[in-house]
């Protein structure tokens, strides 16, 4: 017994090891995955079979290529910058090109061949950088980097004059979307900009065209509704409407550093202030960038509050709100209706009187901007 016993035990381990590793070998070929601590082998093999499919797809499972997707083309404009340097570089190279085309046209040194040579040049620069359409949307861009809304900061001040159940009119210059459309229960807002904006309902007029029509007595917003809404009906009406009610405040958000000649932007705060326009006890807001100002070789803030505040505007200073990037200014109408109207609409002249403003004596420094505001009668310009 003693000298079978051991072969017998030792056949019968052997015997167990042989089918151990049969089972071993048939579960290698059916790619089964060994377990580990926590996990079943059903749930390792599922995490198997979604990193094969992220692998097929890039990297990503449908439902998060999905959010990524709604997180990336939400909004159409992100996708145009990288940051949001690239976009304000795209305003700043823009305003440039804008401020040389002012200048290229008051050069009375130019033939006017030359003059128009030049403009085609600078506007085929324009082109390059993507055009008004691209500056536009560099615009959108910085506002929601920087979380800016003008309608944020106009719309609590208005709601405070606001009687109660008063429906105002507000015109906002410039306006590359239409940022007042979810107050139009009480907010009638009229947005313009000079070659449309990101939004249908901006018109694109000129600030100066769309005040000089609505001193006579036509306001084209009107009629360019009206003309919308008879193009889409059978049987279109012949009338439009010609009303040209003051407005209860005017908006100038980021539009005066826009303009390159520092004259016409006396113009535009003339006729922003135009009895014609701002009703009495109107409000004018103001929005430029701080380095228009702070960084100006001819303009500080106290100046430019100054241009605004002149006894022929009849505007006082409500409030002011200054930070690193934007300078806020929301000013009132005070005076009577007796005031006098600086802009002649017949002869589309402006006459400032004893009140013309000229530009401060420059500042040293190499790096500064030319932004100034001017008050210039219209006789007295070359």
């Amino acid at each position: 017994y003693h000298s079978i016993a051991p072969d017998y035990f030792n056949n019968k381990n052997t015997m167990k090891t042989t089918a151990a590793s049969k089972r071993s070998k048939k579960h290698k070929k059916k790619g089964a995955i060994p377990l580990v601590k926590h996990a079943s082998a059903s749930s390792l093999a599922k995490k198997k079979q979604v990193e094969a499919n992220e692998a097929n797809s890039g990297g990503l499972s449908r439902s998060r290529r999905r959010k990524r997707s709604r997180k990336i083309g939400g909004d159409k404009h992100n996708n145009l910058f990288s940051s949001t340097k690239e976009s304000l570089e795209v305003i700043s190279q823009f305003h440039t090109l804008n401020k040389r085309l002012e200048q290229n046209e008051r050069d009375t040194t130019l033939s006017e061949t030359d003059r128009q040579k030049i403009a085609q040049e600078i506007q085929n620069e324009q082109k390059a950088l993507g055009g008004l359409d691209r500056y536009q949307k560099a615009s959108i861009y910085g506002a929601k980097s920087s979380k800016f809304v003008c309608a944020d900061w106009v719309v609590p001040l208005l709601k405070a004059k606001q009687k109660k159940g008063q429906q105002l009119r507000i015109l906002d210059v410039g306006a590359i979307d239409h940022q007042y459309e979810k107050y139009k229960s009480w907010l009638d807002a009229v947005p313009i900009d000079l070659h449309g904006g990101q939004h249908d309902s901006v018109l694109p007029v000129d600030f100066f065209d769309y005040a000089h029509e609505y001193c006579t007595g036509t306001d084209l917003y009107n009629s360019h509704q009206n003309l919308k809404k008879n193009e889409s009906t059978a049987s279109p009406k012949t009338s439009t409407s010609t009303t040209t009610k003051p407005f209860d405040a005017i908006v100038l958000s980021l539009v005066l550093n826009f303009q390159g000649d520092p004259r016409k932007r006396g113009d535009m705060l003339c006729l922003a202030a135009d009895l014609r326009l701002l009703a009495d006890h109107g409000m004018l807001f103001v929005a430029l960038p701080s380095a228009s100002l702070e960084n100006s070789r001819y303009c500080d803030l106290k100046r430019f509050i100054e241009v605004v505040t002149n006894p022929l505007f009849g505007l006082e200073l409500l409030e002011q709100k200054i930070s690193a990037k934007l300078v806020l200014l929301a000013f009132q109408k005070t005076i009577s209706s007796k005031q006098t109207q600086c802009y002649n609409a017949t002869q589309k002249t402006f006459d400032y009187g004893d009140h013309e403003m000229k530009r401060l004596p420059a500042k040293p420094g190499t790096k500064r901007n030319n932004f100034a505001v001017i008050l210039k009668s219209s006789h007295n310009r070359t």
